[in-house]
């Protein structure tokens, strides 16, 4: 039985909940909206002299009820940060983080928004997975206990080019095609 095509209605479904983009601000207010943007999880400072300009977007997608972001930096300068613990976000966060086009060639790491976090980068794509701890005592046991820890190579590329391919296709999908991705990004996070 052949698919009919969707209708623009249908599309008008698509799983993106929240865009963000800098792009409209003047250049001096850029840095300043991105950390604020991402205040909710961490505390965002440049590396270095001051930022003049940070053109970053933002899109944010719900699979379920996993959070899954790609963040687009453009010649944005090195960053450091520092995850607030014990925030109000008390999930776990799987970053893929790497030069434009080739995230996937990126690092990988998982880390508890729970604990305290500090790190550096200067990646113009990140891909960040929030996993909230609604899943029981096993779970929560085996995913605390990877905190900042090396992910096996062939696993770490396998998550990465599975959640690079997401951020490709998640655009094109009604919000019921990402809720059906849901249990598989955990279980290979899990997995991994």
């Amino acid at each position: 039985m052949r698919r009919r095509p969707s209708t623009q209605a249908e599309r008008d479904t698509s799983t993106v909940t929240r865009r963000f983009s800098t792009r409209i601000m003047p250049p001096r207010d850029r840095f300043e909206a991105w950390r604020n943007h991402i205040a909710d999880t961490a505390d965002l400072s440049i590396v270095g002299a001051a930022a003049t300009d940070f053109p970053a977007e933002s899109e944010q997608w719900s699979l379920g009820d996993i959070v899954f972001s790609r963040y687009q930096l453009s010649d944005a300068p090195a960053r450091s940060w520092t995850h607030w613990p014990q925030s109000h976000r008390d999930d776990w966060c799987v970053v893929v983080a790497g030069p434009s086009g080739a995230v996937a060639r990126g690092s990988l790491s998982f880390r508890s928004l729970s604990k305290p976090f500090e790190g550096r980068g200067r990646d113009n794509e990140v891909l960040t997975v929030l996993l909230p701890r609604n899943r029981g005592a096993q779970e929560t046991s085996d995913l605390d206990s990877a905190h900042d820890r090396c992910i096996a190579p062939g696993m770490a590329a396998l998550l990465a080019d599975f959640l690079d391919s997401l951020a490709r296709n998640l655009p094109a999908m009604t919000q019921q095609e990402a809720d059906a991705m849901a249990e598989s990004t955990r279980m290979l996070v899990r997995a991994c």
